[in-house]
C-alpha cells in the first residue's frame, strides 16, 4: 500500500492512495488503536449538525408529557424555592 518515514516530531504522511481510498481530507480527525504490533488508523465519523426540527423525535422518551399547568407549577415552585433560599441568607 505504501511506506512513509516518521519525522522527528512523530508525524507521518499518509500516502495519497490510502487517503483517497477512505476519503480523508485535510482537517479530518482520525483515531489510533494498537492491535498487537500494528497501529490501526481510522477516520472519526463526521456528522452534520441537525436543526431542532430534524432532530425532533430522535431521542426516546418515557411517555412523560407535561401539560401547561405542570410547567407553570414547576416554574412557580422553582421560583419559590429560590426566593425562600434567598430570604434565609439575609
Amino acid at each position: 500500500m505504501g511506506t512513509a518515514k516518521i519525522s522527528s516530531k512523530g508525524q507521518v504522511a499518509i500516502p495519497a492512495a490510502l487517503r483517497e481510498a477512505i476519503d480523508l481530507r485535510p482537517g479530518a480527525e482520525v483515531s489510533f488503536e494498537l492491535a498487537g504490533s500494528a497501529i490501526l488508523l481510522r477516520p472519526v465519523p463526521q456528522f452534520k449538525p441537525l436543526t431542532p426540527k430534524q432532530g425532533y423525535g430522535c431521542v426516546p422518551h418515557k411517555d412523560r408529557t407535561a401539560s401547561e399547568a405542570d410547567i407553570r407549577r414547576a416554574a412557580r415552585d422553582a421560583a419559590a424555592a429560590k426566593w425562600h433560599k434567598r430570604d434565609k441568607q439575609r
